[in-house]
């Protein structure tokens, strides 16, 4: 499954819940999320979402650090 976010929400939880998705029952999946750092929220979400991935010890892609720093 796939799920692709042509925008993305305010807040993380309803992001998490969105990309949380693709892996139902134990499948596999991708999620494709689009990032516009011309948006506040945006910006704010990318920062959330660097702390969830280091907390869980997933790799933070560097366009995304760069993305938080808008």
């Amino acid at each position: 499954m796939a799920v692709i976010n042509f925008d993305l929400p305010k807040e993380r939880e309803t992001y998490i819940h969105r990309i949380g998705r693709t892996g139902r029952a134990g499948n596999r999946g991708v999620a494709t999320s689009f990032i516009d750092p011309r948006k506040e929220d945006d910006c704010k979400l990318a920062k959330e979402l660097i702390k969830i991935l280091e907390e869980v010890g997933q790799n933070v892609p560097e366009f995304l650090r760069e993305l938080a720093s808008f």
